[in-house]
């Protein structure tokens, strides 16, 4: 931060409020970034957008870094293998859904046994027709079979975070009722963010 290459967020706070501070880069590190081959330049050039991010958007992001640090150090523990991929490594993939969810991560266990997930992280305030819409997309995508013939892969399971439980029950409630009419062998899994955190 001295030089410049990171910006931090931190507000000093008395008592248990406290708060740690938030980093991200600056646009100094976008030089020092472009130097290396394996960056993507385009990512780097929406640094001049960081600072004018809403409270919102930092906080999604920080929970789904968290979520990526939290199955990490789960697959190392259990022997296994992660790739996990964000929501900007999705975008434009021919076979992906559209929106792209917040991730897509496959745990890949010794044995060989591979899982794979969708990760959507909802946020607050999202109206619940949006949600509905949203759980349409990803049964109308799995009944076109648009993953499984592209991908030759069995269709991921979808992981959906709530922000808090009367949302978690609402979709729980919703799902179940729509898998059970259409008959659809699609598997979500609810949680909410406390549960995570």
């Amino acid at each position: 931060t001295e030089k410049q290459y990171l910006t931090r967020i931190y507000t000093r706070t008395i008592g248990n409020q406290a708060k740690p501070a938030i980093y991200s880069l600056n646009l100094k590190s976008r030089h020092l970034l472009r130097q290396h081959k394996d960056v993507n330049v385009s990512l780097l050039n929406r640094l001049y957008r960081e600072k004018q991010r809403s409270q919102g958007f930092i906080d999604h992001c920080i929970l789904l870094g968290d979520i990526f640090v939290a199955l990490n150090t789960f697959t190392k523990t259990n022997q296994a293998t992660l790739h996990f991929s964000t929501k900007t490594e999705l975008t434009g993939m021919k076979y992906m859904i559209l929106p792209t969810p917040d991730a897509y991560f496959a745990i890949e266990e010794a044995s060989g046994i591979i899982k794979r997930y969708f990760l959507e992280v909802v946020d607050a305030g999202v109206p619940r027709f949006v949600l509905r819409k949203r759980i349409q997309q990803y049964l109308d995508y799995y009944e076109a079979r648009y993953w499984q013939n592209h991908t030759e892969h069995p269709f991921p399971e979808i992981m959906l975070v709530c922000p808090n439980k009367p949302l978690l029950n609402f979709l729980h409630k919703y799902i179940a009722e729509v898998i059970e009419d259409n008959g659809e062998d699609i598997s979500f899994y609810l949680t909410t963010k406390d549960t995570i955190k």
